[in-house]
């Protein structure tokens, strides 16, 4: 069950307050009303932008995850059929040295149930196709042409070399394509398979071809199978022996198993499925490699290539990983959710991580030290300053899927895992997510901007996202009004932030079918203090909470949005009512917590006294968002790099303690309490605060989390936009 932001008792209604007592230092307003009053947006520092499209192009999902741009098709091949007027290739005109002679633009074929033995010839013999139903032992291939193919059929059967001078390695010559939904073996026992720059080998899953072996012995660097050209496999691949690909594209969309060593000298390489290699993966020279899924290598050496790691994918290094910082070195990590690197030790020639690495990697080892292969020295601390995610020994999850065996532990989780779903980035790079609120299947989101990365200028801007069609259906900014808190109830959103002109503001808009209106209309209302923080509905009644040392929190009328009353408070924070109770947070010196009852009727009565004061303990920083809550039972209080606390909303007395650091956020539910904790988000046992699931990403700072109506996680994480998260 979700507990509803706004729960209220219909007896609460805005009269005005009477009195107050004088160690609350209340304000009478009555005085300045119309100093005060509701003022409205000039509409031409705000713009809309409506067009769908283009909007929902800002929302990303884990599912869409970009593929390398080297990738191949993984779309299934259709077999094909033999053609009407193809030649049995038996019947073909005899090349006199126990073969035939092929002709061009023409088609061949070998029956099924039938074998032919012999050499292939032709010259410049372009655009020929060989269909193999039965079995073709091709002794030598001395033909010469471009688009010259072989297809294998499901019940074919291709034994190939090149020629009889080249026995230990058969060779698929330029101009030349083998597709094989069959059987694919070497006529020459024990000999490897090499790809020549300008031919390709393509291996397809078919009922009867479910694996693909190659033979140990080979030609450079006694490699079994040497890629100059292109290579694609649907079904499990065996290479006893060594591999290189040399300028050459491989993609393995099933398991590979290599007995020996990998190269890559220069081209590309993508693992889609669970890959091992028993011994070592190096990067001759620059080259590229996609892990998809899983990889398992004894030692791994980066070299002038770049490594793409997609999400959810994890590389396991038995023994040693050498990682390089040449100019041309670049290991680049998911842009949703998490990779990881696992390694025995990591060996790496520069303490920078942002030189060649980038992403969400959780790079996780016992021993990293500076060095090579070549040399070492002490241990050091990597630096994932600027990497836009890379962490270091973190606890990402990663789920075990097949031969995958998954990494990471959720302590005392059972089977509740944190996963990410989708992102949302920001209007601009400048702007940072400041909240979240909902109405029925419609997320308002506010922005600032971030004086840290655009000093020069000022504004805000609020989504809407239909969280059902998981489209983002409008964006309204405003170039004088920052938004840090922003609340929906009864068809208007009010927000609280700061005016250019005038400080601490309320901002009230209202929603025609839960959107902008074209008039662009907004009433602003000034607010104690420089800063607002935050906006609650309670009743007919707006509480505000405003910041800095003459801040406090304003009574507000909610059919006229106009303050009526104030209460002054040092570094006011957040306020917020779980329908019975009202809890305040001010002065981040002590932590001072307030607690009210709102049955005791009127306002001026429910805010007279507080039932319950106490302070929680030192905040800070003093500027993060600090974030205050409650259940029926306990306060939840966000004390920044102090860690999260709970207390007895009846006594004041400490319950339960979470040391996590940077607790910006809260939100809570009937068995969970949902932690924004700067470099990510935590979820705990809403009793004891007991850790159950975490999500790590030090590239933005989480400030704010709702969950929402769908039952998904939001997360505001500053200028990296909105992150959307579910358990399972």
């Amino acid at each position: 069950m979700i507990m509803k932001r706004v729960n209220y008792k219909t007896g609460i209604w805005m009269l005005g307050m009477a009195s107050v007592l004088a160690t609350m230092s209340c304000t009478d307003f009555r005085e300045e009303a119309w100093n005060n009053r509701g003022r409205y947006v000039d509409t031409t520092r705000i713009s809309i932008e409506s067009d769908a499209e283009v909007l929902t192009k800002r929302l990303s999902f884990v599912d869409d995850e970009r593929v390398s741009e080297f990738a191949l098709s993984r779309v299934a091949e259709p077999v094909p059929s033999i053609p009407d007027g193809a030649i049995q290739l038996a019947k073909a005109p005899t090349n006199y040295n126990n073969g035939v002679t092929l002709s061009k633009d023409s088609s061949y074929y070998v029956e099924k149930g039938e074998t032919f033995i012999g050499s292939i010839s032709g010259n410049s013999v372009d655009n020929v196709t060989i269909y193999v139903a039965g079995t073709l032992e091709v002794t030598a291939w001395w033909l010469t042409g471009n688009n010259v193919t072989i297809q294998v059929l499901p019940t074919g059967n291709l034994k190939y070399a090149s020629d009889s001078n080249n026995q230990m390695i058969a060779l698929v010559k330029d101009g030349v394509t083998i597709n094989s939904w069959g059987t694919f073996t070497t006529y020459y026992k024990g000999s490897g398979i090499r790809i020549a720059p300008h031919a390709a080998l393509n291996i397809y899953k078919s009922a009867q071809n479910q694996s693909f072996y190659v033979n140990p012995q080979g030609g450079m660097w006694d490699c079994s199978f040497w890629i100059e050209g292109s290579f694609q496999a649907d079904i499990p691949v065996v290479i006893d022996g060594n591999m290189l690909v040399n300028n050459g594209k491989a993609v393995f969309n099933s398991e590979l198993t290599v007995s020996k060593e990998v190269y890559i000298q220069g081209g590309s390489m993508e693992l889609n499925g669970c890959t091992t290699i028993e011994k070592d993966f190096k990067f001759v020279s620059a080259g590229n490699l996609l892990v998809s899924d899983y990889l398992n290598v004894c030692n791994m050496e980066t070299c002038q290539g770049t490594i793409n790691i997609s999400n959810g994918a994890l590389v396991q290094v038995v023994e040693n990983l050498f990682l390089t910082s040449q100019s041309n070195t670049r290991i680049v990590g998911p842009m949703v959710s998490y990779a990881v690197i696992k390694a025995g030790s990591i060996f790496s020639e520069d303490t920078k991580l942002s030189n060649f690495m980038s992403g969400n990697i959780d790079i996780q080892s016992s021993e990293i030290r500076q060095g090579n292969r070549w040399w070492y020295a002490d241990p050091i601390t990597l630096d994932t300053s600027n990497t836009n995610g890379v962490i270091v020994n973190g606890n990402t999850v990663i789920q075990a899927n097949g031969c995958n065996p998954g990494t990471g532990s959720s302590e005392g989780a059972g089977s509740v895992h944190l996963v990410e779903i989708a992102r949302l980035s920001s209007p601009a790079n400048y702007y940072s997510a400041t909240s979240i609120d909902f109405n029925g299947n419609l997320a308002y989101v506010s922005w600032h901007i971030n004086p840290k990365k655009y000093s020069e200028n000022f504004g805000g801007a609020i989504d809407v996202i239909n969280i059902t069609d998981r489209k983002v259906l409008q964006c309204r900014v405003n170039s004088d009004v920052k938004y840090s808190h922003t609340c929906f109830y009864d068809g208007w959103l009010f927000s609280a932030g700061d005016d250019y002109h005038n400080g601490a503001v309320l901002s009230k808009i209202h929603l025609q079918n839960g959107l902008f209106a074209d008039n662009k209309e907004e009433q602003l209302v000034n607010l104690t203090g420089n800063s607002g923080n935050c906006v609650e509905v309670v009743g007919n009644t707006l509480l505000t909470a405003s910041g800095t040392e003459d801040g406090g929190f304003d009574l507000l009328q909610l059919n006229a949005a106009q303050k009526q009353y104030s209460v002054p408070a040092l570094e006011a924070k957040f306020v917020y009512s779980n329908g019975e109770k009202i809890v305040t947070l001010n002065n981040m010196s002590l932590g001072t917590v307030n607690v009210y009852d709102t049955r005791k009727g009127r306002p001026e009565d429910m805010l007279a006294t507080p039932v319950l004061t106490f302070n929680a303990g030192p905040i800070a920083p003093v500027d993060g968002k600090n974030v205050i809550m409650c259940s029926e039972k306990y306060i939840y209080v966000c004390m920044g790099k102090n860690g999260l606390h709970s207390f007895d909303i009846n006594t004041g007395r400490e319950v339960a303690y979470y040391d996590i650091k940077q607790v910006n956020g809260i939100d809570i539910d009937g068995d969970y309490v949902y932690v924004a904790n700067g470099y990510g988000i935590t979820v705990l046992d809403k009793e004891s605060l007991a850790y159950i699931s975490s999500f790590v990403d030090n590239s933005g700072s989480a400030n704010y989390v709702r969950k929402g109506e769908d039952g998904f996680i939001y997360v505001a994480y500053g200028t990296t936009g909105v992150r959307i998260f579910r358990l399972e």
